[in-house]
C-alpha cells in the first residue's frame, strides 16, 4: 500500500522543520524527508545567535521579518520547551562588540547608529578600553573602544530544530530518515514523491534543502543565484572560562561566545568552496589566532570540537519564501544565510500561512519571492 501525506518537506534543517511545526499547529500534518538527521548540517552547528538588530549583509533590507521572526522566537522559548521537553537554552548573553583598529571602529559607529533606531529592546552603550576591560577583563590594550549590546537572544541552535520537530511530530506529522531521489508531476502538479525505493503521494511539497536546493533545480524547473558558503567553528576548552569570560565578544573579524555546556565558541569563517564539507587545519590556525589578538587568553585554549558546515546563500543575500511558479502545488523556503537560526520561524510560518490561506501571509516577506530574479 502507498503511503501518502498532506505536505511533504524535503529537508530536516531548521527552515523544514519549522514549516512543519507551524503547519501542525494549524492542523495540517507533513511528512520532513532528511537523509541525515534533524539539525544534523548549518542548522545543528550555528552558534545561535539571534540579534535582529545587526549582521545582515544587507542592512535594512530585512528589518521588519527579523523582528517578527525574533518576536516568534520569544514565543517558542516559552512554548516549545513546555511541549516537547526540549530545552534548547534561550538566553539574553551579554554581548561585547569592539574594535582593534580603525575598520573596527568604522563598524562600531554604525552599529550604534541602527540601535538608535530600533526598539527599545535592543541597548547600545560605547565605552572606551579601559572601561572595557572592567566590564570584560582580559581583553587586547589594542582595543581601541566597543559597544555594550543589550536586548539579544541566543539559543542552542541543534536543539531548537530538534524541538520543532517533535513538536511537529506530536501533533501528527511523520520524520522519514531517508533521500528524495526524484519528483513524479501530473502536468503541472507533483502527485508524488520519489523517497528511498518508496513512493510517497502528496497534496503539497516543501523544498527546505538549504544550499542542496541547487541540486532540485532540474526536477522543479527553476534557477535561483545561490551558492554554499563554508562555515568553520571551533569549541574550545579555556581553563576557568565560567570566571575567565563573562561576556561574548565580537569584532568585525572573529566571535568568541561561552556556551552553556562550558566550552567557549570561536568563529566563524566564511569560504566559497562549493559543498566541501571538510574542516581545515587552515582555518583552525586562522580561528586561534584572530581570537588571540582580541582575548589573549584564548593561547590557553584547547580544540574540543572543530565543525564545517554550508550555509545558503542568494546572491543578494535575501531569503527566498515563496510558491515555484513553475508548478501549481510546491513551495520553497531557503536562503537564510549567515541568519538562518533568527529568520526560520518567520519563513516557516510564513510558507505555513500560504498553504494553509490561499498564499496569504501576515510575515513580511513582499521582497523575498522569485520575482526578484
Amino acid at each position: 500500500m502507498s503511503k501518502s501525506t498532506e505536505v511533504l518537506i524535503v529537508g530536516g534543517g531548521i527552515a523544514g522543520c519549522a514549516t512543519a511545526y507551524y503547519l501542525a499547529k494549524q492542523g495540517i500534518s507533513s511528512m520532513i524527508v532528511e537523509s541525515h538527521g534533524i539539525g544534523s548540517k548549518a542548522s545543528g552547528k550555528s552558534a545561535g545567535m539571534l540579534s535582529p538588530v545587526h549582521g545582515a549583509k544587507e542592512p535594512g533590507t530585512i528589518d521588519e521579518i527579523s523582528l517578527e521572526s525574533f518576536n516568534l522566537h520569544q514565543v517558542l522559548a516559552d512554548e516549545l520547551i513546555e511541549e516537547t521537553g526540549i530545552d534548547f537554552s534561550p538566553r539574553f548573553p551579554n554581548q561585547l562588540q569592539i574594535a582593534i583598529d580603525l575598520k573596527g571602529m568604522d563598524e562600531i559607529r554604525f552599529l550604534q547608529s541602527l540601535y538608535e533606531k530600533a526598539d527599545d529592546r535592543f541597548e547600545s552603550h560605547f565605552f572606551e578600553y579601559e572601561e572595557l576591560n572592567l566590564i570584560q577583563p582580559g581583553l587586547t590594550p589594542k582595543t581601541l573602544g566597543g559597544l555594550l549590546l543589550k536586548g539579544n537572544t541566543s539559543v542552542n541552535s541543534e536543539l531548537l530544530t530538534q524541538a520543532l520537530a517533535k513538536g511537529a511530530e506530536l501533533k501528527g506529522s511523520e520524520v522519514v530518515n531517508s533521500t528524495v531521489t526524484g519528483i513524479n508531476k501530473v502536468g503541472q502538479k507533483i502527485e508524488s514523491v520519489q523517497v528511498g525505493n518508496e513512493k510517497i503521494f502528496c497534496d503539497l511539497i516543501v523544498l527546505a534543502m538549504g544550499p542542496w536546493t541547487l541540486f532540485a533545480q532540474e526536477w522543479f524547473e527553476f534557477r535561483i543565484p545561490m551558492s554554499p558558503l563554508k562555515g568553520e567553528i571551533l569549541r574550545v576548552s579555556l581553563p576557568n572560562s565560567e570566571n575567565l569570560l563573562s561576556h561574548e565578544i565580537y569584532t568585525d573579524k572573529i566571535s568568541i561566545y561561552p556556551r552553556t555546556d562550558g566550552l567557549v565558541w570561536i568563529g566563524a569563517t566564511e569560504q566559497e568552496k562549493g559543498f566541501d564539507e571538510s574542516i581545515s587545519e587552515d582555518s583552525r590556525k586562522y580561528l586561534l589566532n584572530t581570537a588571540k589578538e582580541v582575548f589573549p587568553e584564548v593561547q590557553n585554549a584547547s580544540v574540543d570540537v572543530h565543525t564545517a558546515c554550508l550555509r545558503p546563500i542568494i546572491s543578494d543575500y535575501l531569503p527566498l519564501v515563496d510558491a515555484i511558479p513553475s508548478l501549481q502545488n510546491a513551495f520553497i523556503v531557503t536562503g537564510g544565510a549567515k541568519k538562518g537560526i533568527l529568520l526560520a520561524p518567520a519563513m516557516g510560518k510564513a510558507i505555513s500561512d500560504m498553504i494553509s490561506n490561499n498564499g496569504q501571509t501576515d510575515i513580511t516577506i513582499k521582497n523575498y519571492g522569485f520575482s526578484r530574479f
